[in-house]
C-alpha cells in the first residue's frame, strides 16, 4: 500500500505516470467550482459495500447524535405564552400527536419488513420493547449494502438528504420521520406509496432501486439517464426553469439522476449550504456536498503526475548543472532533480518513515527492477531512489524528487 510515482528507464529517467493507494478518506469542503454534473460519483465509490462494517456505521450514527434527548426535556423555539416561556419539547411534542419518549436513529430497532405492505413494521419507537426479530438501523443499512452491493456511506447520505430533521443528525425525531426517510416511491406530483413505509423497507428499496438503475441502463429499453452519453437534465420540476445537455460520466451517477432528477442551477451551487431561488433544486447537490463532508471524494482514488522540470547536477549542492542529457563515465557520481505536478486527485505524503503514506519514485521495465544508475543511497534498495521532500503536495501542485545517480 505504498504510494508510487514511477518510471525509472534503463537509462536516466523519465517520469510519465503515478501508481499509488489511498489511506483513510478524509472529509473535503467543496465549493461550486468543484461541481462537475457529469460525475456526482464515481462507480467504485458508490458500489463498495465493505467501504464500512456493520460496527462502524453504528460508530456513525452515534457520532452524529452522542446525546438522544429522549424525554424531550430541551426547549423548542417556540413560545409558551401562558408560561411566560418556550415550550420543551415533550410539550411541543404532545401538541402536535408525538408525545415523548423519543428514538433517535442510533437507538432504533425494527422488525425488518422488506415486502411491500400498508404501515410501518413493528419497532421500538417511543420507549417500547425490542421487538422480537428487529435489527439496529445500523444493521439495517449495513444489510441493504451487501444484499444489493451498494455503499453504506451513500446510504446514510441519502438518509440526510431525503429525510425530515434530517433523521441522522435529529436528537428528538417524531414517529413520522421513520416512515419515508429515503424518499422512495415518493414522486414530486403524488403522496408517498403507503406499501412502502417503514425505516426498513425504505432502506432496502432504495438501494435495490439504485442496483437496478445500475444493472439496467446499458439495455435499449432504458427510459431514464444513462451514462457515456448526453442527457438532458432538468434544474428543477417545473421545466420552465429549463435543462442543460450533462454528459454522465459514471452509471453511479446516472442512478443518482434517475433516483432524484435533477441538478442544481447557479444559485443553488452559490450557496451551498443554503437554498438558491425559485428554479432551484437540491437533492443531488446536497447528496455530493454531504458526502464530501462527511466521507471525502467522491471521486475514486486518482494518482496521476506530469513532469514539469528535471535536471542533472554535479553534486547535491546542486551548483554546477549538467544538463539532463549529460554524459558521466563509469565511476562518476551526479545528482539528479525531478518535479512533478500532481495532476490527480488525492494529495501526495511524506511521512518520513517507512510507511503506507510515503510517496516515492519507483523502478519500472520490469516493475521494482534494480537499476544501474543505483550507488546504494537510494531510498530503499536499488528499486526506489527517492521520497517526496515536501510534507505533502495537494491536487494542482508540485513536487520534488532528489536522488544521486
Amino acid at each position: 500500500m505504498k504510494r508510487f510515482i514511477y518510471h525509472l528507464t534503463p537509462c536516466l529517467l523519465i517520469i510519465v505516470g503515478i501508481i499509488m493507494v489511498s489511506g483513510p478518506a478524509k472529509t473535503n469542503a467543496v465549493s461550486a467550482s468543484d461541481w462537475k454534473a457529469g460525475r456526482i460519483i464515481d462507480d467504485s465509490v458508490f458500489t463498495n459495500s465493505t467501504s464500512m462494517t456493520a460496527q462502524e456505521v453504528q460508530n456513525f450514527l452515534n457520532a452524529r447524535v452522542p446525546v438522544c434527548d429522549t424525554n424531550g426535556t430541551q426547549l423548542t423555539g417556540r413560545w409558551y405564552a401562558a408560561a411566560g416561556r418556550y415550550y420543551t419539547r415533550a410539550e411541543w411534542g404532545a401538541l402536535n400527536g408525538n408525545p415523548a419518549p423519543f428514538t433517535c436513529l442510533k437507538d432504533f430497532w425494527e422488525v425488518p419488513k422488506t415486502d411491500p405492505a400498508p404501515g410501518q413494521p413493528a419497532n421500538n419507537y417511543g420507549g417500547a420493547a425490542i421487538p422480537a426479530g428487529a435489527k439496529s438501523a445500523a444493521q439495517i443499512i449495513w444489510d441493504a449494502a451487501q444484499r444489493y452491493q451498494i455503499s453504506p456511506k451513500v446510504l446514510l447520505t441519502t438518509i440526510q438528504k431525503e429525510s425530515y430533521g434530517p433523521l441522522t443528525s435529529d436528537d428528538w425525531p417524531y414517529r413520522s420521520q421513520y416512515e419515508y426517510p429515503m424518499g422512495a416511491y415518493c414522486p414530486d406530483t403524488a403522496p408517498c406509496d403507503p406499501n412502502y413505509e417503514g425505516f426498513s423497507i425504505q432502506i432496502y428499496e432504495s438501494a435495490r432501486l439504485f442496483r437496478y438503475y445500475i444493472n439496467n441502463m446499458d439495455q435499449a429499453w432504458w427510459p431514464y439517464k444513462k451514462p457515456n452519453q448526453n442527457n438532458s437534465v432538468l434544474y428543477n420540476p417545473n421545466s420552465g426553469c429549463g435543462s442543460s445537455n450533462v454528459f454522465i460520466e459514471s452509471y453511479a451517477t446516472a442512478a443518482l439522476y434517475t433516483y432524484t432528477p435533477y441538478q442544481p442551477n447557479a444559485a443553488a451551487l452559490a450557496n451551498m449550504n443554503g437554498t438558491g431561488d425559485s428554479c432551484s433544486a437540491y437533492g443531488n447537490r446536497n447528496f455530493w456536498r454531504i458526502f464530501n463532508d462527511w466521507f471525502g471524494t467522491t471521486q475514486a482514488p486518482k494518482f496521476l503526475a506530469q513532469p514539469v522540470w528535471q535536471q542533472i547536477y554535479s553534486d547535491n549542492s546542486k551548483s554546477t548543472a549538467l544538463g539532463w542529457n549529460a554524459t558521466l563515465v563509469t565511476g562518476q557520481t551526479a545528482y539528479a532533480e525531478i518535479k512533478m505536478k500532481n495532476t490527480g486527485n488525492m494529495t501526495w505524503t511524506k511521512s518520513g518513515g517507512f510507511t503506507v503514506t510515503d510517496t516515492r519514485l519507483a523502478t519500472y521495465g520490469p516493475w521494482g527492477r534494480q537499476s544501474q544508475f543505483c550507488n546504494n543511497n537510494w531510498l530503499i534498495n536499488c528499486s526506489r531512489p527517492a521520497d517526496l521532500k515536501e510534507a505533502s503536495v495537494a491536487p494542482g501542485q508540485i513536487g520534488t524528487f532528489e536522488f544521486p545517480i
